[in-house]
């Protein structure tokens, strides 16, 4: 499917509350095996804070007695100074991920930095998944807006939420995905109610997964592909969003 195409805007209030560009390969034992000393060297003085931490992976193939160690690994945290960048590394994948997101172009400097990084120091001469999520977060009491979610969100998109004789408070829970094929991959989206203490708080969350996972050679177009996953995520949130929506998140141009 291709959205229809949107001007590029920077949200006043900006609904996205993190932005993830995740790399994956093919095993790297090395990484496990040494501290990825050379990769924080070759990442440069813009991640002077660098963290460990484990994760933990649970296998169960059957019953409890089929139940196996959990299996452990390490990531490898690095931050800027104003925490608002993080790049991660295991030995299978390199995450660059914000909470603080404006623009693309800040953005892609840093997913080059760490791209050039880890093929300098390790030997991954291909990419079996390439993705670009944004989250974001559409809380009614922020935007100061006592309207139903029809007025807001694409009524198609919204199921029971949109039909009159569903009374909302008796919804406690609402979400749906779809996947949509394009051209240079698939769009992973999910949306419905964001929960809190087990309620809908008024918040409604819209997640699209953008990716590819037939395998990107490291020295192919996964800058182009990138960029045009921030396109695609561009042009469906405004195809998903009503204008009333767009209006009320204050659009400027990307300069402004």
């Amino acid at each position: 499917m291709e959205f229809p195409e949107h001007e590029r805007v920077v949200y006043h209030t900006n609904p996205l509350v993190e932005v993830v560009c995740q790399l994956r390969f093919h095993q790297v034992f090395a990484i496990d095996e040494t501290v990825p000393a050379g990769f924080q060297r070759d990442l440069g003085q813009d991640y002077p804070k660098a963290s460990t931490r484990v994760s933990q992976t649970f296998q169960i193939n059957g019953g409890p007695s089929d139940a196996r160690p959990p299996a452990q690994r390490t990531l490898y945290d690095f931050q800027n100074e104003p925490e608002d960048i993080r790049v991660t590394l295991a030995s299978d994948f390199l995450a660059i991920s914000s909470p603080d997101y404006i623009r693309w172009e800040s953005f892609e400097k840093h997913v080059l930095a760490a791209m050039e990084a880890l093929l300098k120091n390790y030997p991954v001469v291909s990419f079996t998944r390439v993705g670009l999520r944004y989250v974001n977060l559409i809380d009614r009491d922020k935007l100061g807006l006592e309207v139903t979610w029809d007025q807001l969100i694409r009524r198609s998109a919204l199921g029971l939420l949109a039909d009159d004789e569903v009374p909302l408070g008796d919804l406690t829970e609402h979400s749906n995905t779809s996947i949509f094929r394009l051209k240079d991959g698939m769009l992973a989206l999910r949306q419905g109610l964001r929960l809190k203490d087990g309620k809908p708080d008024g918040s409604y969350l819209i997640d699209s997964d953008i990716f590819t996972d037939q395998g990107v050679a490291t020295d192919g177009n996964v800058t182009d592909l990138l960029r045009g996953y921030n396109t695609t995520a561009r042009n469906a949130f405004r195809w998903l969003i009503t204008q009333q929506l767009h209006e009320r998140l204050g659009p400027n141009e990307p300069g402004a």
